[in-house]
């Protein structure tokens, strides 16, 4: 790990401390008493500035912008400079801009600009002691947006780089690797093996020494100037610079011998098992996210062959799992392409739903679609454990329109129950994969007549990181079923770098708030900052706000206060079977809808789908 990686940046509401005067100009003041056209001049003299503070009597301070004068001196009907040049600026001027104090941070200095009564975009008065400074609102907004975005760099737990900086530094060494033949960037991605047992088994504080010992072991194995991250939960990577050929070994080869040595050092020193992922970086390779998402797949297959291995991504060949005796075995992808089409044939694959209350009645407003894989060799796994090999296999895509279209059914048989109180809505994922299809719209419009369910009863939820030229492609599909009524939601908003901006890519009905800010919530100033910020944006834009993830009664009675319009977590319900939902919905409306508008006393446990 390098020294600059070494001290931890201060989470949100700290780093959001940026002096204002950093951001802001020394203010230019006139006298209340000047004539309009006199002050004119002042702008006309320095055509870089947008607004002037203007000294009213008793001290009272006022300000005028430029755009304004400009307004007051043309007039609705041209006649603006005769009848106004001689009045007094202080006539038309605002007797009350928003004025701040210099130590203001940028988390509340942008709170305040968007709840301010006045004229909410204009230029903030900052107050440096004796001395008056203008800032722009965009400025504050702009630099709170980069906060957001350049976060904690490190992880608290382990001291390591987290995953923004791994990705920023990953970027950084694939571009230098062009410029170095003999040397190649890879990239290991290590999962934990046992570490649901170690935390279910022995408690989270056990688990927490297991992480920290990991990071440790990893770190001891990396040389110097290459990096160990926790990338969250118990996945780690690492981004290895060294020359891995020799006269007797490739790259691909060389790689994977690295990689055994972190895993060997894993079970050496912490006594942890774990599956590691490698991929290497072609020459001249400059996407991060591609590599790791490489090497992430790669640990997946690791896993898929029970794990406590290393598996390489070979350009060539595929994914090669390392043997015991030290060579590269491949296991053919088409393998897991077979099993992911054969599960969509022979309805392998099933679906549970997770209820979505609203905050206004505590109604069951909505329910998300959660898809499993009932494997006939390994059980019933989640979408983390196949998903990832769908979208690299190409076969995502129709993973995603089976779920719509299963989904749609089951909501229709549900809506012709009869039973009180089954959801209006329906939720469903789709991800980046489908969002390539130029069928889209048909096929889920095919689906909304075939099963009989009004348009406007389906959610569709976007991936909120989706590559905005991916966005920009699918832009005709996604509008053409907006305009035949279908809603648009953006799901797990903050949790990547580009949601600022995707909200305003293409018109959508609501966000989803990642659930790992309600976590935080009521621990972490910087997650509570975020929330609000989030629903104080979602409001503006008229968006529907669902807070992903509530598990506290504490957190229920945060969102609420802070104006989200529905709230999703295990606190209310948990994910179940299409065959038991309607079981949910009548015991929910029957006393868990009671319970749960309570939230203002502490419940004494789960309120539904126990």
């Amino acid at each position: 790990m390098s020294t600059d990686d070494a001290a931890w940046l201060e989470p949100l509401a700290a780093a959001a401390s940026r002096d204002l005067v950093e951001m802001s100009r020394p203010a230019v003041r006139v006298a209340g008493s000047l004539s309009c056209v006199e002050v004119e001049e002042v702008f006309v003299s320095e055509p870089a500035l947008t607004s002037i503070v203007v000294d009213g009597e008793d001290g009272h301070l006022g300000l005028i912008t430029r755009t304004h004068l400009v307004d007051v001196l043309s007039g609705r009907l041209g006649f603006g400079r005769v009848l106004n040049q001689r009045r007094s600026i202080g006539s038309v001027a605002d007797w009350g801009p928003l004025v701040l104090a210099a130590d203001t941070d940028l988390t509340t200095a942008a709170t305040r600009i968007l709840t301010h009564a006045g004229e909410r975009w204009q230029d903030v008065v900052v107050r440096a002691g004796d001395e008056l400074r203008i800032a722009p609102s965009a400025a504050v907004m702009q630099a709170l947006a980069g906060a957001f975005m350049n976060r904690a760099s490190h992880d608290d737990l382990t001291g390591l780089p987290n995953r923004a900086r791994f990705l920023e530094r990953l970027a950084e060494m694939c571009r230098e690797a062009g410029q170095h033949p003999d040397r190649a960037v890879a990239v290991l991605f290590v999962d934990l093996d046992d570490f649901k047992q170690i935390n279910d088994g022995l408690g989270h504080e056990a688990g927490d020494d297991a992480l920290r010992d990991a990071a440790q072991a990893l770190s001891g194995e990396a040389q110097p100037g290459e990096m160990v991250a926790r990338l969250g939960g118990d996945e780690f990577a690492a981004i290895l610079d060294r020359p891995f050929a020799d006269a007797d070994q490739s790259v691909v080869e060389g790689a994977a011998q690295a990689a055994e040595g972190f895993r060997l050092a894993l079970s050496d020193e912490a006594g942890l098992r774990a599956s590691v992922g490698a991929a290497v970086g072609r020459r001249g390779i400059a996407d991060a996210e591609a590599l790791l998402r490489e090497a992430d797949l790669a640990m997946y297959a690791a896993k898929n062959v029970g794990g406590g291995r290393v598996v390489v991504s070979d350009p060539a060949r595929g994914h090669l799992t390392l043997t015991e005796a030290g060579g590269l075995h491949r296991d053919p992808d088409q393998e897991i392409r077979e099993a992911i089409e054969r599960a969509i044939a022979e309805d392998e694959l099933t679906l549970f739903y997770q209820p979505i209350v609203s905050l206004d009645d505590f109604a069951f407003g909505s329910v998300e679609a959660l898809l499993r894989w009932n494997h006939p060799a390994r059980g019933l796994l989640s979408p983390a454990q196949f998903l990832a090999d769908a979208g690299r296999l190409g076969v995502a895509d129709e993973v995603d329109l089976w779920v719509v279209d299963r989904a749609l059914a089951d909501f229709a048989r549900w809506r012709a129950s009869g039973v009180e109180g089954v959801p209006p809505w329906l939720n469903v994922n789709l991800s980046r994969h489908v969002l390539e299809r130029t069928d889209l719209h048909e096929r889920v419009m095919d689906s909304l007549h075939r099963h009989g369910v009004p348009s406007r009863s389906l959610r569709l939820e976007l991936v909120e990181d989706t590559d905005p030229e991916l966005l920009a492609r699918a832009a005709p599909q996604l509008n053409a079923l907006r305009d035949d009524g279908v809603l648009l939601t953006w799901d797990d908003m903050g949790a990547g770098s580009s949601s600022l901006k995707q909200v305003t890519q293409i018109d959508v009905d609501g966000l989803k708030i990642d659930r790992a800010f309600i976590a935080e919530i009521e621990t972490n100033p910087s997650a509570h900052a975020v929330v609000r910020m989030l629903i104080l944006l979602a409001n503006a834009m008229e968006l529907q706000v669902t807070a992903e993830g509530v598990e506290t009664p504490e957190q229920l009675r945060t969102i609420a206060g802070l104006g989200a319009t529905y709230a999703q977590g295990f606190l209310l319900a948990r994910p179940t079977p299409a065959e038991d939902l309607l079981d949910v919905v009548r015991e929910w409306h029957s006393t868990g809808r009671d319970r749960a508008r309570g939230h203002g006393e502490e419940p004494t446990g789960e309120l539904a789908g126990v």
